[in-house]
């Protein structure tokens, strides 16, 4: 299961200073569920050895360069999220065993994965959390070592309570209330708003995960969605992605701020609301390389929308936006507000059969091409009743005439 803990727990473990000693060699790979052996192998050398420059060598080479550096040496090489047998038969040839006291640490959601890989070895099965164990979870996270409030103790412990155990619902909510005012009214509206996301799965995640993202102030949701963009278990370089939102137009001064100390501070807000994880600090505090968490990428992603009724697009600086009906093939309402450089309406949109209304607020009039060719659409099949405002104007259908 997705957000249960186990990266973290294996990294707890990895970075424990007994392992540290113990251990000559350690190395991480993190196996995507589409992975290439070749990345892999690159993957376990970087991480072995951060100063590796690599000039193009063949598999054999990458292959020959990982066996001299584990020979003869007692190595720990976590293997995180490996969704496959066949992935784990390729990836042990990689590591020979010398007798040495060396380890290999998988994680995986898939129960049948760890028993083929067992052998000799052990699995664990990670719980969830109890109601107590998430409430103290929340608490560390979001007051940092202070007292919760008295007037916050239900709020947040029905809060916890939703969670439902899972850790990473947990700290996601914890970074929501961390950036909301300590106010016994604000709590119990979240509590009660998230009670309607009660899941104990993988979907109980991506619930919390959206409520999150519904909480992020307007100049984030660019900067966050973005981030759907990366592979999957990509590790990002913070300053190419700074750079890369600056390119985008989606970090602006604020006049005592450079753009690269605002984009900065827009990373740290999201590294505070849990919803980026940092593998690597530099010395002075900044975030040198980042990654996301497969399930808030899933949610940043085209996939998450095809169930999506209701698509409020809001002060987003974009001129072109693609999307069709696969998209979105549920979409019952959509709500185009603030975007003012925004030039058309996917024309693609007209094919979706179950598209109610749309309602456009202060945007260019170029859309207007658009939609009436949207309307056109709906009308072809039948769809009259389709219902498009732009600034509180209906535009009309073209209602057929019956004969008498």
């Amino acid at each position: 299961m997705g957000g249960i803990g186990k990266t973290t727990l294996a990294n707890k473990v990895f970075t424990d200073p007994y392992v540290v000693y113990h251990f000559h060699v350690r190395g991480w790979v993190t196996v995507s569920q589409t992975y290439d052996k070749r990345d892999l192998l690159i993957q376990v050398l970087s991480s072995i050895d951060d100063q590796l420059e690599l000039e193009k060598p063949t598999d054999c080479q990458l292959r020959a360069m990982l066996h001299k550096r584990l020979m003869g040496k007692r190595y720990l090489i976590v293997i995180d999220d490996i969704w496959s047998t066949e992935a784990w038969d390729k990836l042990k040839l990689f590591f020979s065993h010398h007798n040495m006291g060396s380890r290999i640490l998988l994680t995986s959601r898939l129960t049948e994965v760890a028993w083929h890989a067992k052998s000799d070895g052990l699995v664990h099965h990670l719980q969830h959390l109890t109601e107590e164990e998430s409430w103290k979870l929340l608490c560390e996270k979001v007051f940092k070592g202070d007292e919760c409030p008295k007037w916050l103790i239900e709020p947040g412990k029905q809060i916890a309570k939703n969670c439902h155990g899972l850790p990473l619902s947990v700290v996601v909510m914890a970074g929501v209330l961390a950036k909301e005012p300590r106010s016994e009214d604000v709590w119990l509206k979240i509590s009660c708003s998230f009670h309607s996301y009660i899941a104990s799965d993988e979907k109980g995640c991506l619930e919390t995960i959206a409520l999150s993202y519904h909480h992020l102030p307007l100049h984030l949701r660019d900067c966050f969605l973005y981030l759907g963009g990366f592979p999957e278990d990509y590790p990002i370089s913070s300053p190419r992605l700074l750079w890369l939102w600056m390119a985008e137009g989606f970090i602006h001064e604020d006049g005592s701020r450079s753009m690269d100390e605002v984009a900065n501070g827009y990373l740290m807000d999201l590294v505070d609301r849990n919803l980026l994880i940092v593998e690597k600090w530099s010395v002075l505090g900044n975030v040198r390389r980042c990654k996301v968490h497969d399930l808030v990428r899933q949610e940043t992603g085209e996939d998450q929308f095809q169930r999506l009724k209701v698509l409020r697009l809001k002060k987003l600086n974009i001129k072109q936006w693609k999307a069709s009906s696969i998209n979105f093939p549920c979409l019952e309402r959509l709500r185009v507000v603030n975007c003012v450089h925004l030039e058309e309406i996917p024309l693609e949109l007209g094919d979706i059969s179950t598209l109610e209304s749309i309602y456009i607020l202060n945007c260019d009039a170029s859309l207007l091409v658009s939609l009436q060719r949207i309307r056109n659409e709906q009308d072809d099949v039948g769809n009259y009743e389709l219902k498009i405002k732009v600034d509180g104007r209906k535009m009309p259908s073209c209602v057929p005439k019956h004969d008498d």
